[in-house]
């Protein structure tokens, strides 16, 4: 590390391939063709943001050579800061905005997510089954506000918010071995796969716990 290998299989695996927010989209459309087709396009246009990103990378360390070198003791993410300072002030502005909202978007479509979730498999199936959807507007909206308040409070766990991404980044790694296998494999299973991910669990609670 650093190494092409490693950065497709972290980008590709942990953020794109296992994540629900693709899957989510592509069991909407409307046939097998054009979730095809939008999974390829949404890749492409995934470039974009990713050339910036490396263009701010190499301004960042053309000015403090010292600073981003690979033996230095700067921190990488801290790029995108340092280019910040070194712009005009409007284009610094709109910059900044611009990667807020990306995080914005980001997180609100994960707390809906999982607000939705809570509300449909929990509250529905358990404490209201009959419940219409006028009814849920409510729980749903006291449901949102008790995980947003949530994940404020975990941001002030040891690590900040950046542990947490990886953390949870690191649970999108599993569903993108099952997809692999689900595309090249034919006698991959809903149950095999079930079965494959809780072992794979246990396992490596194992080897964490034993300090392995």
């Amino acid at each position: 590390y650093p190494s092409v290998l490693t950065f497709s299989v972290l980008f590709a695996c942990f953020l794109v391939w296992g994540n629900n927010y693709y899957w989510l989209r592509v069991s909407s459309t409307r046939s097998e063709k054009t979730a095809a087709v939008s999974y390829v396009l949404g890749a492409l246009v995934l470039l974009i943001p990713g050339v910036i990103l490396s263009f701010v990378g190499v301004y960042a360390s053309s000015l403090f050579p010292d600073h981003f070198s690979p033996y230095g003791d700067g921190d990488p993410t801290s790029a995108f800061g340092v280019v910040l300072q070194a712009l005009p002030i409007g284009v610094a502005a709109f910059s900044l905005l611009g990667a807020l909202a990306a995080s914005i978007s980001t997180s609100t479509t994960a707390l809906m997510g999982a607000s939705s979730t809570a509300v449909r498999d929990l509250y529905q199936r358990y404490v209201k089954p009959n419940a219409t959807p006028g009814q849920l507007t409510v729980p749903s909206k006291i449901i949102t506000l008790v995980l947003g308040l949530l994940v404020w409070l975990l941001c002030f766990y040891p690590g900040g918010p950046l542990y947490l991404f990886a953390f949870s980044s690191a649970w999108l790694g599993p569903p993108s071995v099952l997809v692999f296998l689900g595309v090249w494999w034919k006698r991959t299973t809903v149950q095999g796969a079930f079965y494959g991910g809780v072992i794979g669990i246990v396992v490596l609670v194992i080897f964490t716990v034993l300090d392995l």
